[in-house]
């Protein structure tokens, strides 16, 4: 399963930087993807194949590797940190737009909500001693 893993991981990183250097040269998205087209190995594994949402486009997946210090499971442990090792130099398979200016806006109003709240329980506790 990792196997089958990593091989997706490979073929969406391929893929990433098709898409990247043809926006460099200022080719549009629709001959970038009518060109030729990386195939994604999803069905290779039930894994993968569970994982196919979560793997590409605007997706963030997050991946922990569990390890074990028993001297037993060494190879396991070696496979998946050669794994993890594999999946952490993949720098990004698909980039998420943000809204900078709407999260700061999101932001000031919880402040200013904030600022109210404390003027509020102020007030109530002044009322409250006098």
């Amino acid at each position: 399963a990792l196997s089958a893993l990593g091989t997706c991981v490979s073929a969406l990183l391929v893929r990433s930087r098709k898409l990247q250097a043809a926006a460099q040269q200022g080719r549009s998205i629709t001959n970038i993807e009518s060109g030729s087209k990386t195939h994604i190995p999803y069905r290779d594994c039930k894994l993968t194949h569970i994982l196919s949402d979560s793997l590409g486009g605007d997706s963030k997946t997050l991946m922990f590797l569990h390890v074990s210090p028993t001297v037993a499971d060494s190879a396991e442990t070696l496979c998946s940190l050669d794994f993890g090792l594999r999946v952490m130099n993949v720098v990004s398979l698909g980039s998420k737009k943000k809204n900078s200016a709407g999260v700061n806006q999101e932001l000031q109003e919880a402040r200013d909500e904030i600022r109210n709240k404390d003027a509020t329980i102020q007030a109530l506790n002044e009322r409250m001693h006098n």
